[in-house]
């Protein structure tokens, strides 16, 4: 995996979080709108009531507490009273669910950014690994490995914060296991019969079953591309126990072709 690569991963990463982030900021700023809209109306209605007061010479201010005052209160204001009954059973019905709906969006935004997380610093720890692996073997090149390929296999879902599902890499196990078995099978074959083994035709099988965890491979010599084999065997069997469950390996296995 190229440096481009991985910024543009971490730029897509901080995008999506800066979208979510603002989804919230906005349900939120509803929430705010409601609320106020809810008080102002209430205002209008007491100030409603203040204005009667100060226009009809039969109401006084004071303390209203007796229930002949109470009565009197609930006669002559009986509309605004149960209007604003009606309005803080109403508003407080919006409130409470977009409360509910901020608490789970707030959830699933933050449920989601982890997922994603997780997902950016496996990727991160997977690049850094392979990384070092190739530079320690000089007939790796890391410009013929993407490691992105690679991560793909090995973590198909890791974009749903799955990473146990190894049942597809080991399917890809098992058909480099299939090309050395079906060699080592038409190499004795061809040494019984004192026939010349074709090793171009181990190379072109090799190559294109290689090409799923990311790898390029051209036709060489026989005696350098056995080298790169070897070799590159021994960089998935490295990853394979560093990041899989799996028990495959392949640089153990019996190849009488080489």
């Amino acid at each position: 995996m190229t440096l481009d690569k991985f910024k543009s991963i971490f730029i897509n990463l901080k995008k999506h979080i800066s979208v979510n982030y603002l989804l919230s900021v906005r349900t939120k700023s509803w929430f705010v709108f409601l609320f106020l809209l809810y008080i102002s109306l209430q205002l209008l209605l007491v100030i409603g009531v203040a204005i009667e007061f100060i226009n009809d010479e039969n109401l006084t201010w004071g303390l209203c507490l007796t229930n002949s005052c109470l009565k009197l209160v609930n006669e002559r204001f009986i509309y605004s009273l149960s209007f604003s009954k009606e309005l803080t059973v109403i508003f407080g019905t919006i409130l409470a669910g977009l409360g509910v709906y901020i608490g789970w969006k707030t959830y699933a935004l933050s449920l989601e950014n982890s997922i994603m997380s997780n997902h950016n610093n496996n990727l991160s720890n997977f690049a850094e690994f392979c990384s070092a692996q190739i530079e320690r073997d000089h007939l790796l090149s890391p410009e013929r490995i993407d490691l992105y390929t690679y991560y793909a296999l090995v973590f198909p879902d890791s974009r749903s914060g799955k990473f146990n599902f190894f049942r597809l890499y080991d399917r890809k196990l098992n058909d480099v296991i299939a090309v050395i078995e079906d060699s080592n099978q038409r190499y004795n074959d061809a040494k019984d019969t004192n026939l010349r083994y074709k090793y171009t035709n181990h190379q072109t099988k090799l190559i294109e079953v290689l090409k799923e965890f990311g790898i390029t491979i051209e036709h060489r010599h026989r005696t350098s591309f056995d080298e790169i084999e070897l070799s590159l065997y021994q960089y998935i069997d490295s990853v394979t126990k560093q990041f899989t469950t799996s028990k495959i390996r392949l640089a153990g296995l019996k190849k009488d072709y080489l």
